[in-house]
Formats: C-alpha cells, sequence, structure tokens
C-alpha cells in the first residue's frame, strides 16, 4: 500500500500520490516489505549487483528490470522474497478461485512476465513489450498507448 523512496528527489515525485512515503534511512520502515526496486546511475554493472546479492542472500529472488518505452534503457534491480513471483501470485488466485492457470488471459510486457506468459491458457504480449516476452507469449496485440489489451478483448469477444 505504500511505496517507500529511500533518498529520493521528492520534486521528481506527484505530491498527489498519497503511496509515496519519503525516508532518509531504511530504519524509518516499519512494514513488511515485498520488493524492492534498486536503481543505479547507470546499466553498467547490473549483473554484478545482482549477483552480489544472489551470494549474500539466499531468501530472496534477484532479476534485472527495463522499462518498455523503447526510448528508455535504464534497467534496475528487482528484489523479492524468494517464491513470491507473479506466476506463484497466480497459482494462489486460481487455487482460490478454483479455476485452472490454463482459463486466464496474462498480458505482459517485462522481463518478470517471462514465467507467466507461458504458463497460462492465452499469453499476450503487448506490442511495446520486450523482444523476448513476445517470443513467449502466443499471442501479440497493440502497445499500452494504443490501448492494445482493451483492442485484443473486444476482438476476442467478437471472435
Amino acid at each position: 500500500e505504500k511505496y517507500y523512496r529511500y533518498k529520493a528527489n521528492k520534486d521528481d515525485f506527484n505530491p498527489k500520490l498519497d503511496y509515496n512515503v519519503f525516508v532518509d534511512d531504511v530504519d524509518e520502515i516499519k512494514d513488511i516489505v515485498a520488493r524492492i526496486n534498486i536503481f543505479f546511475q547507470d546499466n553498467e554493472n547490473i549483473e554484478d549487483y545482482i549477483n552480489i546479492i544472489k551470494k549474500d542472500f539466499d531468501m530472496v529472488e534477484c532479476f534485472a528490470m527495463q522499462d518498455t518505452d523503447r526510448e528508455n534503457t535504464k534497467k534496475w534491480v528487482v528484489v523479492n522474497p524468494k517464491g513470491l513471483t507473479k506466476l506463484t501470485g497466480l497459482e494462489y488466485l486460481c487455487e482460490k478461485l478454483n479455476i485452472s492457470k490454463k482459463q486466464v488471459i496474462f498480458f505482459g510486457d517485462s522481463g518478470n512476465d517471462l514465467e507467466i506468459i507461458e504458463h497460462v491458457g492465452l499469453g499476450v504480449a503487448v506490442n511495446n513489450a520486450l523482444d523476448e516476452v513476445k517470443k513467449k507469449a502466443k499471442r501479440v496485440t497493440l502497445s499500452n498507448d494504443e490501448d492494445g489489451l482493451a483492442v485484443f478483448l473486444e476482438e476476442l469477444i467478437q471472435e
């Protein structure tokens, strides 16, 4: 419910977004943290940082993320609790709803969608997705900016 921003420039964020909490020290965070995003000045040593985290913290998953905006090549490191992924979340939800993953349509665009997009009934990539996501998807639709999800669902209903 909150997005903690450690040593962040407050001028870069919309003050109307009440989920942003700015902290100058990680000890100020008293909530359970579900995910950590680590941003760096450049992409140069991303894999080195990931390897350090993986080596020293075996209770977490760690991977590089990249924005799907083709003009932005910035990457960052994501740290999640081990075993907590979009796929495990979907499996939990499917179990609660008593449905199969094969009954699910999933739309993805980024590296953290790779695992789930091939395990659902219909994995769909938006056109601005990373190339590896589009390769794994069963279908590709228009980009996020072109309302790809809505267009795809409307076409699917009409089929």
